[in-house]
């Protein structure tokens, strides 16, 4: 693997860029996939992309998730890499809390 993807926190609104390259002989096939949520195992995937770089434009709550970039190579094998992207609201706060914060909102009348 030639460069690592990375997991990414971005604002609602903003634009994601993942970024994923493999090295091989013969030459690979690049995949980005978003891994879904199907009723039965394994999980369903949508393919994305077919480049190195996966860009999501102004991303929504529903862009966040687990995508995968599958590298292929015919009559060998594959491998793959996952990250996560996570998409802040716009208050600039993540919408998931996690366990034991608490956070206080007053409103101004």
């Amino acid at each position: 693997m030639a460069t690592e993807p990375q997991s990414l926190l971005v604002d609602l609104g903003s634009d994601a860029v993942f970024n994923c390259a493999w090295t091989g002989n013969p030459s690979l096939t690049i995949v980005w996939m978003k891994r879904g949520s199907g009723v039965q195992p394994p999980p369903l995937f949508q393919v994305l992309s077919n480049e190195n770089k996966l860009t999501l434009k102004s991303v929504r709550q529903e862009d966040a998730g687990k995508y995968v970039c599958r590298a292929v190579v015919p009559r060998v094998g594959a491998g793959e890499r996952e990250v996560t992207l996570t998409v802040n609201g716009t208050s600039g706060f993540p919408l998931a809390i996690p366990p034991g914060v608490l956070i206080s909102l007053w409103q101004c009348i």
